[in-house]
């Protein structure tokens, strides 16, 4: 029995079973399988083609039935497709780019990867996509052509098509279908009669289906109907590989199709054809490429190893040698050395080294060395000026260059398109028009919205910085103003400070606003500047806004300012030891709760940057050189009388706190919160300190200061966890902290004494503390609620006397502050 008799021999069963998912009831099924829908009537309307006899044995089953035969010819069906003629792997790639392939010897393991998983059994349901990504410049169209060319030897390559942005057809999708079917039926001519028939039952598929539809009724479904299946399972299944996916520019067509060639390989799990797709990672793609079993990812860039990089440099000076004589003479050129900085230099992007390469080979009228020009290139300072500079003017006419590559170079961290946009605020569109020109020595990602613009090599950024170096593409003054500017406004206008918020610009703008904004005061020329000078700088940072937002925040900034001088710095840096943002978090607490915190960041880290050491003179100062500022600002309402009046009476809510745990019922005052947000501990803590020195302010200098509140009492807020003394209490051992609490208190004492009523005194006297808690850390509860601001005062009294060891308990054998101290 021969060995086709065998392989037919097998059941009825085994045979349905194999092909359950590839055999349907009629073609109709194959050109519209969708369920729920009337099937198509594949002949309807086609003429002039006639079924020629087929006859097929399984098992003692004689089936027979006609294969379609077209009468046109191969030319004529070529002719109703008009397929593009420059878009498979046997174009002439030097007129229709890209113009890259693999060097023999290099990409092997890469390579051979990609071809076992080609090989795979379709019968263990594979996947049937492979998606191979990576930035511009890696390699991904070398990796397409090497590939369609290995496979199309081995007869398995059934269509290739290479997108290339700007190039007419090749950058749309309208004969995309059209150019795969008709590489098909050259490839496989079985395919022909099954094409041709779908072309004359469906009049309009050319013009007027979508680019999915196209696919089903010219691709998939003739493959399906022509191919026997037991011959695909021996033979293993075809190819059809798509390069530079993401330079296509109808985004909507192409996340369709790919949805349906999931979709439809979702259904027929064992149909023998696999795609290869290679691509930038842009959104549209990979958002409908990433969730699904029939995709398989594959990273360029982690796929290449340093010594993958190496060896293609080395191969492709071997290649340019080959054709110049005179170097080849020279002997061991380039060195290993040479070679292994070069790989280093350009970090895995081979549009860089055909950059480097052109620029080392090129010919020159000056008649200089090539040998020379790759030395100057490898050095690590200014070896690649020439190239930078004749890279960057391709770019320098359009609109907005010199702020984008200044952005770029002065980023602190990198952002990606879109959020440069928004930074700038300009479109998605003018960053995109500089960077396409630039992707010799920028990376510029495929998607606009998550990976960042970087540059090929720290050399740029060095580069476009020295005006010796970089002549009129150098970043200028006016750059660093105008991006400290551009974080200004979107801080203002940033809803809440959330450096992980979910637009990359804002998150940018609070993070480094005040970084910038240092950065434009340490560019004036003048290296002594009066606090007077800063400040018109900072208000002159409101001149590109709307005339709504500057006067935000200008209004913000008067308040911001003028509280800021008010903080006593010296406690607030005891009280925020490992906090940078002390006073930030003291002027939104206590003073504006209700403003844009992005606004007053910036603002306090700005003014931390202007005024190093923040001691008393320094702080008068700033607030003269702000009040002479503001003089100048009009429309600005009407500032606080004090900002100690509004700080001893919001602060005195942060002393007091309450607890449900305390002994007897009582409450908690002046204690720490250990179950609040950490500011609001160190904001107690700073209380604390500071309390007792702008009760004393308001009260001898704030005319308006309201002494009725003196005597109302202060509800305390339940709080469930509350244990421990502020800072442990070791700052009681310092003793210019005890000797500034002490002052303070002292101060306050004969201040508000002499300005209350006859017959009202502080309250003097033991509070009523009782130790609750472990012994090394007590807790402490005062057994009156609520409490006044004058009570509070003479709580701290009490305090005072037991950190002076002056206190006497009632009913305790020894200060438990003391007990406590000497246990740490």
């Amino acid at each position: 029995m021969s060995l086709r008799i065998q392989r037919a021999a097998m059941s009825a069963v085994q045979y349905r079973r194999l092909t359950s998912s590839f055999t349907p009831r009629s073609y109709s099924e194959l050109i519209m399988p969708t369920s729920g829908q009337e099937p198509a009537h594949y002949f309807s309307g086609a003429h002039s083609f006639s079924i020629g006899q087929q006859s097929n044995h399984v098992g003692d089953t004689h089936m027979s039935f006609s294969a379609p035969r077209s009468p046109i010819s191969c030319v004529g069906l070529q002719e109703l497709l008009d397929p593009l003629q420059d878009a498979s792997h046997i174009r002439n790639r030097k007129l229709s780019p890209p113009d890259s392939n693999c060097i023999p010897g290099t990409r092997h393991e890469f390579l051979q990867d990609v071809t076992r998983w080609v090989d795979s059994s379709l019968l263990f349901r594979n996947c049937h996509i492979l998606w191979i990504y990576g930035c511009v410049g890696c390699g991904k169209s070398a990796i397409a052509q090497a590939l369609a060319d290995s496979f199309a030897e081995r007869g398995r390559l059934a269509a290739s098509f290479f997108f290339f942005r700007g190039a007419g057809g090749r950058s749309r999708s309208k004969k995309f279908a059209r150019t795969v079917a008709s590489q098909m039926a050259l490839a496989i001519p079985s395919t022909a009669p099954f094409i041709e028939a779908a072309l004359k039952a469906h009049i309009g598929i050319l013009a007027n289906c979508n680019l999915a539809s196209q696919f089903q009724l010219l691709v998939y479904s003739p493959l399906k109907a022509a191919l026997g299946w037991i011959k695909s399972v021996v033979k293993g299944p075809f190819i059809i590989i798509i390069d530079g996916l993401d330079e296509c520019e109808d985004r909507e067509e192409i996340s369709a199709f790919i949805d349906h060639m999931v979709n439809f390989f979702d259904k027929n799990r064992n149909f023998p054809l696999r795609f290869i797709i290679s691509s930038r990672v842009e959104e549209h793609i990979r958002t409908h490429l990433e969730h699904t079993r029939q995709v398989r990812l594959l990273s360029l860039a982690d796929s290449t190893t340093s010594e993958d990089v190496y060896s293609i440099t080395r191969a492709a000076f071997t290649e340019a040698l080959k054709h110049d004589r005179a170097l080849l003479s020279c002997g061991d050129w380039p060195t290993p050395v040479e070679l292994e900085k070069l790989a280093t230099h350009i970090d895995g992007s081979f549009v860089f080294l055909k950059t480097v390469l052109n620029l080392v080979f090129e010919t020159r009228k000056d008649g200089s060395d090539p040998r020379k020009r790759l030395a100057d290139a490898l050095e690590p300072d200014h070896g690649l000026d020439d190239l930078y500079t004749r890279t960057l003017l391709r770019s320098q006419h359009l609109p907005h260059f010199s702020d984008i590559i200044s952005t770029i170079a002065l980023l602190k961290e990198p952002l990606p398109i879109s959020a440069l946009a928004a930074l700038l605020g300009i479109e998605i569109f003018e960053v995109l028009q500089v960077l396409v020109n630039l992707h010799a020595i920028i990376q510029v990602p495929g998607d606009n919205s998550f990976t960042p613009v970087t540059l090929f090599h720290t050399s740029l950024r060095d580069f476009i910085l020295d005006e010796s170096r970089s002549g009129p593409l150098h970043v200028t003054l006016y750059h660093i103003q105008r991006l400290s500017q551009r974080c200004f406004e979107l801080a203002v206008d940033a809803e809440n400070l959330d450096p992980d918020g979910s637009e990359p610009a804002i998150s940018y703008a609070l993070t480094y606003c005040p970084i910038h904004w240092q950065a434009f005061l340490d560019a004036q020329t003048s290296k002594e500047r009066p606090l007077e000078f800063s400040l018109q700088l900072l208000v002159a940072q409101t001149h590109p806004l709307k005339s709504t937002s500057a006067h935000k925040f200008l209004t913000i900034l008067d308040n911001v300012v003028s509280m800021y001088t008010a903080i006593d710095h010296s406690a607030l840096a005891e009280a925020t030891r490992t906090t940078p943002t002390g006073a930030y978090d003291l002027i939104i607490a206590l003073g504006f709760p209700s403003y844009r915190s992005g606004a007053v960041w910036a603002i306090c880290e700005s003014l931390n940057g202007m005024v190093k050491e923040r001691t008393p003179s320094t702080l008068k100062e700033l607030s003269k050189s702000w009040q002479r500022t503001r003089a100048h600002i009009s429309g600005l309402p009407s500032s606080y009388h004090s900002y100690h009046t509004l700080m001893a009476v919001q602060g005195s809510n942060y002393l007091v706190q309450a607890t449900s745990s305390s002994q007897n019922g009582g409450s908690s005052a002046l204690r720490t919160v250990l179950g609040v947000p950490r500011q609001d501990r160190y904001i107690f803590t700073y209380m604390l300190l500071g309390w007792a020195r702008h009760l004393t302010l308001a009260v001898q200098y704030d005319p308006a200061f309201p002494f009725e509140s003196l005597e109302e009492p202060i509800e305390m807020t339940t709080t469930d966890v509350l244990s421990g003394f502020p800072m442990g209490f070791q700052g009681w051992k310092n003793k210019i902290v005890l000797q500034a609490f002490a002052s303070n208190v002292n101060s306050a004492v004969l201040v508000v004494q002499s300005k209350l009523p006859e017959g009202v005194t502080i309250p003097t006297g033991d509070w009523g503390w009782v130790p609750n808690g472990i012994p090394a850390r007590p807790d402490w509860g005062c057994t009156k609620n609520p409490v006044s601001i004058l009570e509070l005062l003479g709580g701290l009294v009490q305090l005072l006397h037991c950190v002076e060891k002056t206190c006497l308990h009632v009913g305790m054998s020894a200060c438990p502050l003391d007990t406590f101290l000497r246990s740490e």
